[in-house]
């Protein structure tokens, strides 16, 4: 329930400048000590949040404890906030960090159902080169949840579907591509917007009937997120 921690500014005092040293003596003994048991407090933080805030503070670049401490947090703990702001002061030391930025994806997701940070960094992950297979489709999908489509929203899948070898991968990230690009493009011209594309995805003009216009081909909704952990 508890556990000792020192000021991290006493800590640099009495270290003589081994910061490192003691930081990653610290990290081994957090390991060491660490537990299963589930935080359930959802109103302050564990003790190992604040274990890997003392590492922080004395060697802010210590890397692996916001990559394996966030998850360790977020996963075995269920410490929910603890895990959100270690992840997030990891990000600010590492801004273009593929890995922190799509676990912080995965937090936002899977525990704090927060799908629009969600989406912000799994699409700084993407941008930066994660390799995880069913990200472009994953951002796609909570681009539609957050009803925040554009006209741009096709092209990741899209581009994904040209590099993408699998057959059933490539498939379904045309189908994703193909029915983001007809909503955004039938939306836009049955609310009489300017500059409409008149087009889907394959070349085809979309159809007028009865002064409404229809997609040339049925789509079955492929963009559809499961919202189970």
């Amino acid at each position: 329930k508890s556990a000792l921690n020192f000021q991290s500014t006493l800590i640099k005092f009495a270290s003589f400048g081994n910061t490192r040293l003691v930081s990653s003596l610290l990290w081994s003994h957090t390991l060491l000590f660490s537990d299963t048991t589930h935080y359930l407090d959802q109103t302050s933080y564990s003790w190992m949040y604040y274990r890997f805030k003392n590492i922080s503070e004395i060697e802010p670049y210590f890397y692996q404890n916001y990559l394996w401490g966030g998850m360790y947090l977020s996963v075995i703990k269920d410490d929910d906030l603890g895990a959100e702001k270690h992840l997030l002061r990891g990000i600010s030391f590492f801004p273009q960090d593929k890995n922190l930025s799509f676990y912080l994806g995965m937090h936002y997701m899977y525990e704090l159902k927060n799908y629009q940070s969600a989406n912000t960094y799994f699409k700084l992950a993407y941008k930066n080169g994660h390799p995880y297979k069913t990200l472009p489709s994953t951002i796609a999908k909570l681009d539609h949840l957050n009803e925040s489509v554009s006209a741009e929203s096709y092209l990741l899948p899209f581009e994904a579907s040209k590099t993408e070898k699998n057959e059933m991968f490539k498939t379904r990230y045309f189908e994703m591509a193909y029915q983001l690009k007809a909503e955004f493009d039938l939306k836009c011209l049955n609310t009489l917007q300017k500059n409409c594309n008149k087009t889907d995805l394959e070349g085809n003009i979309y159809l007028l009937k009865n002064g409404q216009w229809t997609p040339v081909k049925d789509f079955s909704n492929k963009l559809k997120l499961n919202r189970k952990h």
